[in-house]
């Protein structure tokens, strides 16, 4: 139960909500410790989740010691490719080998999205929002029909995925501004 308190702290963070409630809650999900006796799977589940929580709190420390452990308990567990990308986009410098770097841990988190075969007792976060921000990222980099094919498979995942509907609002509102009749 705890794990769907967490996930609405980082989903509440998502959205842009920074009052104080909502970041003790993130704060809690970062500094969440995991119990022993828990399947591997499930055990990197919270690992990650933690890891991304302690992303967005912006406890750098924790993040990388979640991730650490998150892998070791399931190397394959794509949020963990997720949150390695979130890290890099997060972070301060922003140079053309950054966004480069960004583009990359995107594809390779969708890569693993892709490959997965989660079972139908594992939550289901990540891929979509994978897509988004490769969408995101290669409409940043003049890439309007990749941005919109990924855009399109993000919303295929969640159909109102709010940021991934926003953004295909935004790459139709660009088109239909180029259009002649």
């Amino acid at each position: 139960m705890l794990y769907y308190r967490d996930f609405a702290a980082l989903r509440h963070m998502q959205v842009g909500s920074a009052d104080r409630p909502g970041l003790q809650r993130l704060e809690a999900c970062a500094r969440r410790t995991v119990p022993t006796g828990l399947s591997k799977p499930i055990k990197a589940e919270a690992w990650v989740l933690a890891a991304a929580c302690a992303l967005f709190a912006g406890d750098e420390r924790r993040r990388a010691e979640a991730l650490a452990l998150a892998r070791a308990n399931d190397d394959d567990n794509p949020r963990i490719a997720l949150v390695e990308a979130w890290t890099v986009e997060r972070a301060p410098q922003n140079d053309s080998k950054q966004s480069d770097s960004y583009a990359a841990k995107l594809s390779a988190a969708v890569e693993a999205f892709d490959a997965w075969a989660p079972s139908i007792d594992d939550p289901d976060w990540g891929h979509a929002e994978a897509l988004t921000a490769l969408a995101r990222d290669a409409l940043a980099r003049g890439q309007i029909r990749m941005a919109r094919d990924l855009v399109e498979r993000a919303l295929l995942l969640v159909p109102e995925y709010r940021t991934a509907v926003e953004l295909r609002v935004a790459l139709q509102a660009g088109r239909s501004g180029t259009r002649t009749l």
